[in-house]
């Protein structure tokens, strides 16, 4: 969400359909944390998302297990999108714990939707 606005809800909310089914497709492959990561995923809240692009941050119960993963980006994905470049989406996790969904544009105009999983190339980060 860098250089977007960020707004902060006032109850935090249970990921839509389309977020837990991109976020399932972005844990789908192996990586150390990916257990851990889908543990949070599964009572993970939405607690700030972005006006402009869809992404959000989460609120996750540090009673979780936390994940041992070896990057603050341990997956992330690309989907090419015709004329326009790609869009990125970049799982962030901090201190051990599902942080932030970054969904970003090569160009113009920003993303305003999650794209399809089932087109997503993924990209483990080790």
């Amino acid at each position: 969400m860098s250089g977007h606005k960020r707004m902060l809800l006032d109850v935090p909310r249970a990921p839509t359909s389309a977020e837990r089914d991109l976020l399932s497709r972005l844990l789908s492959l192996d990586f150390p944390g990916r257990r851990e990561l889908l543990a949070q995923l599964a009572s993970a809240k939405v607690a700030v998302i972005c006006p402009i692009c869809p992404s959000i941050e989460f609120d996750i119960a540090r009673t979780s297990p936390r994940a041992p993963v070896a990057n603050g980006i341990p997956v992330e994905a690309e989907v090419e999108r015709s004329n326009r470049g790609a869009t990125h989406l970049l799982l962030h996790v901090a201190d051990g714990y599902l942080s932030q969904l970054e969904v970003y544009a090569d160009a113009e105009p920003t993303p305003h939707e999650l794209p399809d999983p089932s087109e997503l190339a993924i990209i483990v980060r080790r």
